[in-house]
């Protein structure tokens, strides 16, 4: 195979989270109140603080899985905290479940803790008649700074930033979010140790890409097994056959270093932090003995992405994120900037790393394709790594440390102690672009569960305006290493509060279109005559439903119709009810009501939701929530057969709340 038309791992040379306080709250026995110790035992401790009530009802009152009805749980969400209000003269607002049993009423505002501790007493005084069980205050917990996992404190990269430590500003940010469990990082890189203790439980399925059986080195080619056997190149091998030339050199374990870094099992007590502790890794191998090839890393970006692979099994975890901590000496080919482009239209973020040869950028591919966020590296000391790729290219950098004069300047993850096939699990600092890449996408990863909408292009900008800056030492003024050194919790504040919008302009105009599905009633159900023969109706004056894929382009909105140009886009506004409505003759042998749909959302569930009715009758409802969030078009049946013969109007409806927007988009709806 020729060394040209491979793609090497971008190690430069050689070879734990505090413990946010995560203790939960005691669970106390009926009519009792735990009372805060904070202020009294620990003066000199955090603020004890809390802004919200733990409620938990007698079985009479409870708001549990016999409440079917989304509407029906609200609306008795509403009558218990209306009557939590006028008991304590107090607003309070039913925020979500704590478990089946137990329920989260917000204070107006965070409160001393003697202070909910005193609402909750009286609350408990009128327990017989509010039907409640316990009360405890949802009090505010706060970092203790002290490591669970034992080697935390060997990871700099994560502290607090300073003059002498450019860490990452992490500690703050994990008292905030530490990710979000619907959310996938793919890893596309060597595979993965699937039993290291740090890495054991931390994946979905993934799947091996590498189409040569030499280089694979697990006896076949392309398979779902994504474990890393190994990828180490003897002398012989080198001297001669199919990896003629690549190198002699020991197993590097570099996917398990990347994937430890963003998403170690964390606050365990074991070894490492990740920079992500909730949201899953999505192992992708397409490095193996001398490198990958383009080919494989290509169809690994694309499944990873949600998109179909021949002779592959679809994805059923389509990646948010992909980290790519790989590169080759070359322009960016044709192929590679096809595949960023494709997976970015679909709200994927590509993060790549900028290379290790002390180069401009602009010779080192997928770091110099356009639509990727390009990483740099920076020392312990904020100034740009020495082997660090720079220049234009380069959008940001990020720890990825050096491990001259010493190794505990490098970045500490995860690998194994075999030099050839996997012996033990072991922890080792490691230095690159590569080390630095999961850093920035472990935090995307974070930006993307406090703001779920948030497109590719958005993730850049807030990165790049989020920065720390260079020290005076640095070169990167001169060279160009991005705008900044990351910074996790400017970045992550900047998500939170970035607001995505809808702008209301008049639908396109386009040519009646005749209904391609035999036998369907319903007319345009594919959206693509426009507004023809559909009713829309928002709380928003000027707002329309129905949008063309040139003005969700418009919008900076990636979601593509489900067939042809257009789609209903319902939500995506504060305090909206929206709905696209169509009158109907069901025909008398119809049994099948078929929709396609998409959801997007920032929202606990709970608060917004998306249902359809057919004539006064509601036949489906879905919460429309970060839980029910969607990464590909859905495909729904709804059985529709006691309405056959009938005129009815068809109605798709979205109700929202005030805050935290939630998008349900339907498309190809038929009536058989």
């Amino acid at each position: 195979m020729s060394v040209a038309a491979i793609v090497t791992v971008l190690i430069a040379a050689t070879t734990s989270l505090p413990s946010v306080a995560q203790t939960q709250a005691a669970t106390q026995a009926p009519q009792q109140i735990q009372q805060s110790q904070t202020a009294a035992n620990d003066p000199d401790g955090p603020p004890a603080l809390a802004d919200g009530l733990i409620i938990r009802y007698t079985a009479s009152k409870s708001i549990g899985a016999e409440t079917k009805s989304l509407a029906a749980k609200a609306s008795l969400r509403r009558q218990q905290a209306n009557a939590l209000s006028a008991a304590t003269g107090v607003t309070l607002e039913y925020a979500h479940d704590v478990s089946a049993d137990s329920h989260l009423f917000w204070l107006p505002d965070i409160v001393p803790a003697s202070e909910a501790e005193a609402i909750a007493s009286t609350l408990m005084s009128k327990a017989n008649a509010l039907g409640i069980e316990s009360i405890e205050p949802d009090y505010r917990l706060f970092p203790t700074f002290t490591p669970n996992d034992p080697r935390y404190a060997d990871q700099w990269h994560y502290q607090t930033s300073t003059t002498t430590n450019y860490g990452m500003n992490l500690p703050a940010v994990w008292d905030v979010v530490t990710g979000s469990a619907s959310l996938v990082i793919a890893v596309i890189d060597t595979g993965i140790l699937f039993n290291h203790p740090d890495l054991a439980g931390r994946t979905v399925p993934g799947y091996d890409f590498i189409s040569r059986v030499a280089n694979a080195n697990d006896g076949d080619a392309r398979d779902a097994n994504a474990s890393d056997p190994g990828d180490w190149v003897t002398s012989a091998e080198n001297a001669s056959g199919p990896l003629k030339g690549c190198g002699a050199s020991d197993s590097s374990w570099h996917g398990s270093h990347v994937a430890g870094t963003i998403g170690a099992s964390s606050d365990n007590g074991v070894g490492v932090s990740g920079v992500n502790w909730r949201s899953k890794i999505l192992p992708i191998r397409a490095l193996g003995k001398c490198g990958g090839s383009l080919a494989d890393i290509v169809a690994g970006m694309r499944w990873a992405a949600g998109i179909p692979v021949d002779g592959v099994p679809n994805n059923p975890n389509p990646a948010r994120v992909l980290n790519l901590s790989l590169g080759g000496p070359s322009a960016c080919s044709a192929t590679y900037q096809a595949a960023v482009n494709e997976v970015v239209s679909r709200g994927v973020v590509v993060v790549v790393a900028a290379g290790n040869e002390n180069t401009n950028a602009s010779t080192s591919q997928p770091g110099n394709c356009n639509n990727v966020i390009t990483v740099g590296s920076t020392r312990k000391n904020g100034t740009r790594a020495p082997y660090s790729n720079f220049g234009p290219e380069v959008d940001i950098s990020a720890p990825g440390g050096s491990t001259s004069p010493s190794d505990e300047g490098g970045i500490l993850s995860t690998i194994d102690s075999g030099d050839t096939s996997p012996v033990g699990p072991i922890y080792a600092y490691y230095q690159g672009t590569s080390m630095a890449t999961p850093n920035v996408a472990g935090v995307i990863s974070l930006m993307l569960s406090v703001q779920p909408l948030l497109q590719p292009a958005q993730v850049l900008q807030i990165l790049q305006t989020s920065v720390n800056p260079f020290p005076a030492a640095s070169d990167c003024s001169s060279k160009g290493c991005g705008t900044g050194v990351l910074d996790a919790l400017k970045a992550v504040n900047a998500a939170t509060a970035f607001q995505i919008t809808r702008t209301f302009m008049p639908s396109l105009q386009v040519p009646e279109v005749a209904n391609t599905v035999p036998g369907n009633p319903l007319t345009n159900g594919n959206f693509d005559s426009g507004r023809t023969a559909w009713t829309e109706l928002s709380a928003y004056t000027g707002a329309h439903i129905i949008y063309s894929l040139a003005e969700l382009q418009s919008e900076s909105n990636t979601i593509v119709p489900h067939d042809g140009q257009y789609l209903a886009w319902l939500g995506g506004l504060d305090d909206e009810t929206a709905s696209v409505s169509q009158n109907v003759v069901v025909p008398a042998g119809a049994t099948t009501l078929t929709f396609w749909y998409r959801i997007g959302s920032s929202d606990i569930c709970g608060f917004d939701e998306g249902h359809i009715d057919f004539g006064d009758a509601r036949i489906y409802s879905v919460d429309l929530c970060s839980d029910t969030i969607t990464a590909a078009w859905v495909k729904k049946d709804i059985n529709i057969s006691t309405y056959a013969g009938k005129t009815l109007v068809l109605k798709f409806q979205v109700t929202t709340d005030e805050s935290m927007q939630s998008s349900w988009y339907v498309d190809s709806i038929t009536i058989q």
